[in-house]
């Protein structure tokens, strides 16, 4: 969470795409949850995997 914008990593690229089409519809739910406006955006991105050394 960073300035009202959450940061949502995805274990693909594929769910990260789908997560997008319920981006209003998770922000207002947790909105409303919490009783006033948090979150104001949502970025999902794929997962970043550590590398091996």
């Amino acid at each position: 969470m960073n300035f009202g914008v959450l940061y949502v990593y995805a274990n693909s690229s594929v769910w990260a795409n789908n997560f997008q089409y319920l981006k209003i519809e998770i922000i207002e739910k947790i909105n409303d949850f919490l009783g006033y406006k948090f979150v104001k955006d949502i970025q999902f991105t794929r997962l970043r995997k550590k590398k091996n050394r």
